[in-house]
């Protein structure tokens, strides 16, 4: 089962499970295996119901993802601009992100976090996930800054560059192997940079010079935290 930045929030907090379906894995690589076994027309023609429900599911998953982001630009005005991007930029601002984002979370999966609570969980957010936290807050400060169009999609794709920053963090691994996220997407990489952690994303070029040499161990050496280039 597919796994996005919310579930593993859910989980993490409160324990939550989404009850909404999700994309597998297994689905998506099977409609890619078959994509590249047969010529494009047999491919759509044999796969409609299927390429029509990932269509579907991924248009509402950016209309939600899209609508928060809607009302944000709706409210802020020429005079009240200034002070959200302030507060966005200043030390607090990150640990601001995480709080909105948890207590969104809650509110969403039905759950009473008290005030003693709160401060707990923000942490936590901060500490697993600190690419996705300078993610957000790019993405809020752009958002703010400007009227972003989200009927392009190029804005509505932030919702699955959200969805892999969650994925990259300090000691990250699966099964003792550290996690490195593959990305050409500037906010992402300048994400994992801003949270001092810039060997968590590599562009495509970059991960293809890594499979050559001793590349792959030293780049597995820093990820485990054993050092720094």
């Amino acid at each position: 089962m597919h796994v996005d930045g919310e579930t593993t929030l859910a989980l993490g907090l409160f324990g939550k499970q989404p009850t909404e379906s999700f994309l597998d894995h297994e689905r998506v690589a099977d409609l890619v295996g078959a994509a590249v076994a047969m010529s494009r027309d047999e491919f759509l023609s044999l796969n409609a119901p299927e390429l029509a429900a990932v269509r579907a599911h991924v248009d509402a998953e950016e209309t939600r993802f899209a609508k928060p982001f809607r009302s944000i630009t709706e409210l802020v005005n020429a005079d009240t601009r200034r002070a959200f991007l302030d507060a966005l930029r200043s030390s607090d601002g990150l640990r601001l992100t995480a709080k909105t984002s948890v207590t969104t979370l809650a509110s969403r999966n039905a759950v009473v976090i008290g005030e003693n609570e709160l401060p707990a969980a923000v942490d936590r957010v901060l500490t697993a996930y600190p690419i996705a936290m300078h993610f957000l807050r790019d993405l809020l400060v752009d958002v703010i800054n400007s009227d972003m169009n989200w009927a392009k999609t190029e804005n509505r794709n932030s919702r699955w560059d959200l969805n892999l920053a969650f994925h990259p963090s300090a000691g990250g691994r699966v099964g003792n192997v550290p996690v490195l996220l593959v990305s050409d997407e500037r906010r992402l990489r300048r994400a994992a940079k801003a949270a001092g952690l810039p060997h968590q994303v590599a562009r495509l070029d970059e991960y293809g010079a890594l499979l050559t040499g001793s590349r792959v161990a030293e780049r597995a050496h820093i990820l485990l935290g054993s050092g720094s280039l």
